[in-house]
């Protein structure tokens, strides 16, 4: 609006002062011409003196109006800090004298009786009157409509800010405006305004020679903001109902987008896990784009804040099948590091086949019925001397404390589908992979492997109790 209205001022007066130049220019012409057909000297060659006349009654008029002509027009387009500084207070007691000066001409020519003025006393003063506003405009005026237009802005911001109760829209100015961090703003999808960036696309990926196409445009994102629904401050956020299962942005009702808006300043607070899920659909989105590295790591950040299990199930999944897609270890390696629980699901043992990362105890013994060693009594009761043991073997069998998983051949697996996803928006949700553990050589290598230490724990725990009751029978000797 405000931009607007500046335009349309600075054309106005431009139209206005473009006309003061064409008519100088008319009445300059107008005057040369009386000169050479009345044969009049402008400037008496006697005196020095400049002859008055009809025709130099025009000559300060000419001047005014060169001077208001292309005065405002500089000062319009080629100003930027017009009526800045110390300049400014000058400047407007100079324009106001200015103005004054146009005022009293106005007045006199609408009086006048000289026959020259009557002829063109309206063109006189409409256009001076012309010009006395655009300079009232750019001296007084132009400040306060600016402060006018802050104020509006800043009421804008403070609805932003979602701290208003009533009921508004969000608009793309100033969306930002320091409430949302930029970190995750720049992680929001938002379907028009300034900062518009949802466009639906597909993402081709190749992966170990396996093709793979994520469309992106199968159905609206369920997280995409329109800044044109309304938003409002609930009176009490207990009382606001709770979201369904796979909830999206354009359904909510204004006190729940509220509520959403308002938790996206700091999204390690507890909150309905409908709102942690629907932000976290539009991360699903990025992380199958270039810039899945931030939203890779918000994920983790939400993982560690939000302990729904569903939650936590699926987007343990999501950033392990993004893994694939853009073989980065190091990321996976933070995964592992910040995640309590971990599925070492069939895609998970795939992951680290491509990344090339060997198997370690803990995953070995997690896997341990799905390559069918069904005896786990003693890994349940004696995990850390299982696990200890288990680590002798996969040192003294391949030097080092890790299963060379990266050395089988994927050839020889069977294909599975595997969740990859939450977003309905994603298609396919699911994806073919290898299975990994359909494997028999390692099937069998990783049963031999559990098998030998569940036999060594066994001595091991026979020891212990033969010697506990060789102390009890000296104890009772």
């Amino acid at each position: 609006m405000k931009e607007l209205f500046i335009k349309v001022i600075k054309i106005l007066s431009t139209v206005v002062c473009v006309s003061f130049i064409a008519t100088g220019i008319f009445m300059m012409t107008n005057t040369a011409s009386n000169v050479i057909n009345d044969n009049i000297t402008l400037l008496d060659n006697v005196t020095g003196k400049i002859n008055t006349n009809k025709s130099d009654d025009h000559i300060v008029t000419i001047i005014f109006m060169f001077i208001f002509g292309v005065l405002p027009i500089y000062l319009m387009w080629f100003r930027k800090d017009f009526l800045e500084d110390i300049f400014k207070k000058i400047f407007k007691s100079i324009a106001t004298a200015i103005a004054a000066l146009f005022i009293l001409i106005a007045i006199i020519a609408l009086f006048s009786k000289d026959p020259n003025i009557q002829d063109n006393k309206t063109f006189y003063v409409i256009f001076l009157l012309l010009i006395l506003l655009v300079i009232l405009y750019f001296v007084w005026f132009r400040n306060y409509i600016n402060s006018k237009f802050k104020k509006i802005k800043n009421t804008l911001n403070d609805k932003l800010a979602l701290t208003n109760t009533q009921s508004n829209k969000l608009t793309s100015i100033n969306f930002k405006n320091n409430f949302i961090p930029l970190n995750i703003f720049n992680l929001l999808w938002f379907q028009n305004g300034r900062y518009k960036n949802y466009t639906p696309n597909i993402a081709n990926h190749n992966i170990n020679g396996l093709k793979f196409t994520i469309y992106m445009n199968t159905d609206v994102e369920p997280s995409v903001i329109d800044i044109n629904l309304p938003i409002k401050k609930p009176k009490n956020i207990m009382f606001v109902e709770a979201l369904g299962y796979f909830p999206r942005y354009e359904y909510l009702s204004p006190e729940q987008r509220w509520v959403y808006l308002n938790w996206l300043q700091d999204i390690r607070k507890q909150v309905d896990i409908g709102y942690v899920f629907l932000f976290y659909y539009g991360l699903e989105r990025w992380l199958f784009t270039d810039n899945y590295e931030q939203a890779f790591l918000t994920i983790l950040i939400l993982r560690k804040y939000h302990k729904n299990n569903s939650f936590q199930g699926y987007s343990f999944s999501a950033l392990t099948a993004s893994l694939l897609f853009h073989d980065r270890e190091d990321l996976f390696e933070k995964l592992i590091d910040v995640s309590d629980d971990i599925s070492v699901s069939g895609l998970y043992l795939y992951v680290k086949t491509i990344l090339n990362i060997g198997l370690n105890a803990d995953e070995i013994m997690s896997i341990a019925s799905d390559v069918e060693f069904s005896n786990k009594r003693y890994i349940k009761a004696h995990y850390d001397l299982f696990k200890n043991i288990l680590i002798d073997k996969l040192n003294a069998k391949y030097g080092t404390n890790f299963y060379p998983i990266q050395n089988l051949d994927i050839k020889k697996c069977s294909s599975k589908s595997f969740n990859i996803v939450a977003n309905t928006s994603l298609s396919p949700r699911d994806i073919s992979l290898p299975n990994i553990t359909s494997n028999k050589e390692f099937k069998k290598e990783i049963n031999i492997l559990l098998t030998e230490t569940h036999e060594e724990v066994k001595e091991i725990l026979k020891k212990q109790r033969k010697n506990k009751n060789n102390n009890m029978n000296n104890m009772l000797d």
